[in-house]
């Protein structure tokens, strides 16, 4: 994804792309950024999209019923797959 993906992507979800281009430079965002890197360094998360549910680590592109069946397990059972 690039800066214009990234514009383009807000515009459609309806933020101002103006808006989100002056961010963008600002150090309150650049620091969530590297907070967000340093914490899937430590995961060792190397791609997207990865989802973490619970204690699991779900990386690569899931189904969303399967997304959803793994969060109503930890949900119910506190496990990303129930026993039982």
């Amino acid at each position: 994804m690039d800066k214009g993906a990234a514009l383009t992507a807000a515009s459609e979800l309806g933020l101002s792309p103006v808006t989100l281009e002056m961010q963008m430079g600002e150090p309150r965002v650049s620091q969530a950024i590297q907070t967000s890197y340093e914490i899937a360094k430590a995961l060792n998360i190397t791609g997207t999209p990865t989802y973490i549910i619970g204690n699991e680590i779900i990386p690569g592109a899931i189904g969303i019923d399967e997304l959803r069946s793994w969060i109503a397990n930890m949900r119910e059972c506190g496990e990303a797959q129930c026993q039982g």
